[in-house]
């Protein structure tokens, strides 16, 4: 064995940098946990120590300055990297380039928020100035061409804009592999300067190109999928408007003709154009640790490292269901206005203000989950008023003017402008008494999940239902019913998140004194009942799947679950067997639509009926007749009282703080109904909607949860949270929760490893191969340190590096990694084990990559061999390796074969419904087989379009499956019309 010596320089900066971790780590908890004011004291303080370093007390600056950002305090922040930027010039240690380039750009992004463009842009350049020509500088110099190119946007120069983009995109071709996520990034904000211009045809293109990088190497759930989805809708939308006009001020049609070539495709070409498709289907087994916690780590991101993305993706939170904007060219410069925007948060908390135009547009458009009303003056609202009232989160307009004759006329013609006034006084009043009206109609949508008989085709039209439905649900359902063992912690933590919230909000800061004071768990439906906050984010958090949220409030999910039991238990002798209750609600069309053609319905909120048919009815009558994507439909619902449901609900009126007259009944989120009828009534064009509440336990959506549920309840609740974060696509607040869990965790606590791991998989599924690598490394340290005779434990972490080493395609390591975990597993548990064969299947798949098919065979037939012993005859995980069998088989051009081990996948998969994905896979493959083996392209396009009608049903219609089998058949066809 050989030692590396080192002299007394380095020991003491390795100590030093030791002892800086410590130092830092607080203030960096702080950060995470949004605690800026603290960590900002806290990095004072470590600053103003006379002992410390100067290239330590560069990096508390440096965090001064990150802090300072957040709090607004541009000054303070400039100030702070001007601290830092001498002290690096000055510190006698080479390779500072990349730090002092980072310092300049830090200064860069205060004067960008500061919208002081030029200023911006001058940092940005004295960072290039200083860096390197150099692979190790290539990330930066091309993150500086794209921050350079969005302020160019910004000031409306386009052409320079286009050119530092076209800089990033050529550093990155050369670095990068095409479907890395950065050029998505860059798409998106090519995208958005053609947006600026109003060139919403160009915009379309490169959103869309942005959005098929990101469906290469992000999850569908990933947030910049949902946010670019809602993006390129909105300009869709704006495109065919546009088009329309243009259309409709044309005399004359022009017909352009289109030449069709005639070419020539030889076998070789046929194949490249479909040989891209096969589906390999990677091992499920090898899942079962993606859940857990974390903390925060020196190797993770840091809180000083800035990065600009697209603007149109960039969300700001609203806990509640309202949204104030006002928009106004003096809106934040007048000592009246000051005082106006105090009074308008006390109707409305949440209150964004915009100077033009172009600002609030792009907020209101892209704030598709929020309910808006609008105040704006009159001269902007002529140009915006037209361009946004027809947006569904558009509630309500106020015309704030100085001359109201001048905005009379133009204004009402629009049917959401509820008032043209003079006076603030006038506008905060008219403001007020509307809100309370709409805040009378209590939860006037309700969030619901249309089911069709079978799951498999679940579907969900309102916008706020995210494709991770089942797992919020279960999540719920867990939650609901969870131990509280540090609840006083719970309930702390949720008055200080509100207080932060709430700041200067005078009523709701009484509000919450008053629940802090007075609140006990026996008074959990009556605070549902109240006209406060708890109700207001309760339900908010619910409609958006807020999980984050709903952990927060977790202590009073549970109280409300547990007094519902309890009345419901009461109450049971003393009812009818048979409720017969009204709920009157508005839904958009396309729920009613839906409702005609399935068969049951979910709530996915708390749901408010009533005994009275005419209290309910008066929900019908609040319909906004200006918004014609909605209807009013009044539920009739009935519910037998002796169900064995898991979701219970019961008669509140004696409890509720709105009185007996509601004669109100509360049922809990996850109740399920069947549709019974829907008939409309003539006279009020209102529709009455029959429902039958059912047992979760025997309705088929139960079927389809209950192996989610049990996987989320054979976890601890921390570990539920983490994994929830982590399957909805919340990976930020995933890595959030997981730093700060693994800095709270003690030093040889088993959980760190898991923290570790799960980190290194989300790392992992956003394509950050790096991070990914040092996570799951620092999962096997710990694990060889603290639990080195679990050789099981250990070969899973040596198989997680393998994979992301295939990721990499850096296969020789990958191998290598993966052979010790096998060496491993074969020493502790033998060949005859599970996760002993989901490393051959893996070992396999890197051989595909390295084309060495033999080889690929030889561990796939291992893995096969095992899975048929201990599996059973008809197990998803054996038609998935059957397919990659094939598609081997296929590769080696071993067509017979391919086909065989597909069938008898098919076989497998045709009488399950758990991986409908699998199944339409399986199709695609045996249509290749058929196209590119035998040349039946007949065949192949209906093996395709079978393909293509399980992912129709199972997925929503942008789904990158939906169009990679439509660009396959396309081909295919292709191909077919050119032979003959």
């Amino acid at each position: 064995m050989s030692f590396v010596k080192r002299n007394p320089s380095q020991t003491a900066a390795l100590v030093e940098a030791e002892t800086n971790i410590d130092l830092f780590r607080q203030g960096d908890l702080l950060f995470w946990k949004g605690e800026y004011e603290k960590a900002k004291q806290h990095f004072q303080a470590v600053s103003n120590q006379p002992w410390i370093s100067p290239s330590a007390l560069a990096r508390c600056l440096n965090s001064l300055g990150a802090l300072n950002g957040k709090l607004k305090h541009y000054k303070e922040a400039i100030n702070n990297y001007c601290e830092q930027l001498n002290i690096l010039l000055n510190l006698n240690i080479p390779d500072q380039e990349e730090n002092i380039a980072r310092c300049y750009m830090s200064m860069g992004m205060v004067y960008w928020l500061e919208q002081h463009y030029d200023l911006a842009i001058e940092k940005y350049k004295e960072a290039l100035s200083v860096l390197p020509d150099s692979e190790s500088a290539s990330n930066l110099i091309s993150d500086i061409y794209k921050n350079m190119g969005n302020l160019y946007t910004k000031k409306h120069e386009f052409a320079s804009a286009q050119l530092y983009f076209e800089k990033a995109l050529d550093i990155d071709r050369h670095h990068l592999k095409e479907d890395h996520p950065d050029f998505g990034q860059t798409y998106a904000n090519i995208g958005t300067m053609y947006y600026t211009k109003r060139d919403y045809q160009q915009a379309l293109n490169y959103f869309e190109q942005a959005r098929e990088t990101w469906r290469k190497s992000l999850r569908s759930s990933h947030v910049y999928l949902q946010s670019m989805e809602k993006t390129i809708y909105n300009v869709q939308t704006k495109l065919d408007a546009s088009n329309k006009k243009t259309l409709s001020s044309k005399n004359d049609a022009t017909i352009c003709k289109t030449t069709t070539e005639n070419h020539s495709y030889t076998e070789k070409t046929e194949n490249a154009l479909l040989a891209e498709y096969f589906s390999l289907i990677p091992p499920a087994i090898q899942q079962e640790e993606i859940q857990s916690d974390s903390g925060l780590d020196s190797d993770g991101e840091s809180i000083s490292d800035i990065s600009v993305e697209s603007e149109l993706i960039e969300v700001e939170e609203n806990l509640e269901y309202y949204t104030l904007i006002w928009c106004g060219k003096s809106v934040n410069s007048t000592e009246e206005n000051r005082r106006t925007k105090v009074e308008f948060r006390k109707i409305i908390n949440f209150l964004k203000t915009f100077e033009t135009n172009e600002e609030c547009r792009t907020y209101i458009e892209r704030s598709v989950d929020e309910k808006i009303v609008l105040i704006i003056s009159g001269n902007l609202g002529q140009d915006l008023v037209p361009e946004i009232h027809y947006l569904e989160q558009i509630v309500a307009v106020y015309i704030y003017c100085e001359n109201i004759k001048d905005h009379i006329e133009w204004s009402a013609t629009y049917g959401k402008v509820k008032a043209v006034v003079l006076t603030t006084n006038d506008l905060v009043q008219r403001i007020m008494e509307d809100q309370k009206r709409r805040n009378n109609v209590r939860e006037e949508e309700v969030s619901i999940s249309i089911v069709k008989p079978s799951f498999a085709s679940l579907q969900t039209t309102h916008q706020s239902i995210k494709i991770n439905f089942l797992f919020f649900l279960s999540y719920i359902d867990v939650l609901s019913r969870m131990d509280l063992d540090s609840r006083e912690a719970m309930y702390n933590d949720f008055v200080s998140f509100c207080e932060d919230y709430y700041t200067n909000n005078r009523p709701d800061l009484g509000t919450l004194n008053d629940f802090q004071h007075n609140y006990s768990p026996s008074d959990a439906v009556q605070w549902y009942t109240r006209d406060t906050f708890i109700y207001r984010i309760l339900n908010k958090a619910l409609r958006t799947e807020d999980i984050t949220v709903l952990y927060k409030l977790r202590f009073y999910i549970v109280d409300l679950h547990r007094q519902l039991m309890q009345l419901q238990m009461t109450q049971a002798n003393l009812q009818k067997s048979t409720l017969h209750v009204y709920r009157g609600a508005q839904i958009s069309v396309k729920e009613l639509e839906a409702m005609k053609t399935n068969t049951l319905i979910c709530m996915n909120s708390f749901l408010s009926a009533s005994h009275s048919r005419e209290v309910a009815s008066m929900f019908c009558n609040s319909l906004n007749e200006n918004n014609q994507s909605e209807t009013s439909v009044l539920f009739e619902i009935e519910a037998c009282t002796q169900l064995n449901t898991s979701m219970p609900f019961a008669d509140i009126s004696h409890l509720s703080a709105m009185g007996a007259v509601e004669q109100e009944i509360l049922f809990l989120p996850g109740s399920v109904f069947t549709i019974d009828a829907i008939s409309q009534n003539v006279e009020s064009s209102s529709w009455t909607v029959k429902l039958t509440l059912v047992d979760r336990e025997e309705n088929d959506l139960e079927s389809a949860t209950r192996l989610v549920k049990n996987e989320l309840e054979d976890k601890e609740t921390l570990s539920i949270f983490g994994n929830l974060l982590h399957r909805m696509g919340k990976y930020k607040e995933a890595e959030r929760y997981y730093k700060q869990l693994l800095n709270s965790l003690k030093e040889n606590d088993p959980r760190i490893s898991k923290c570790y791991t799960s980190l290194g998989t989300i790392k992992r599924e956003k394509a950050d191969y790096s991070s990914a690598y040092s996570y799951y490394s620092k999962a096997l340290e710990f694990n060889m340190r603290f639990s080195a005779s679990d050789q099981v434990l250990i070969a899973k972490d040596y198989r997680n590096i393998g994979l992301v080493m295939k990721d990499k395609a850096d296969y020789d390591r990958a191998l290598e990694n993966l052979t010790k975990a096998l060496n491993l597993l074969l020493s502790a548990v033998g060949d005859d084990n599970l996760i002993t064969a989901s490393v051959y299947h893996n070992i396999g798949l890197v051989y595909v990559e390295l084309y060495e098919y033999e080889s690929a065979l030889s561990n796939l037939y291992k893995c096969l061999q095992t899975e048929t012993r201990l599996l059973s005859t008809d197990h998803p995980e054996i038609a998935s390796i059957l397919n990659n069998v094939g598609v081997v088989h296929y590769l080696m051009k071993d067509y017979d074969f391919a086909l065989e081990h597909y069938k008898k996948a098919l076989s497998i998969q045709t009488t399950s419904t758990e991986k409908q994905s699998d199944l339409a896979n399986t199709y695609i493959n045996i249509g290749l087989v058929h196209a590119t083996g035998f040349k039946n392209y007949p065949e192949a396009i209906s093996k395709f379009e079978m393909s293509l009608q399980i992912f129709q049903n199972t997925l929503p219609a942008n789904h990158p499956s939906i169009i990679r089998t439509q660009n396959i058949i396309q081909k295919t066809k292709q191909i077919l019309n050119n032979k003959r």
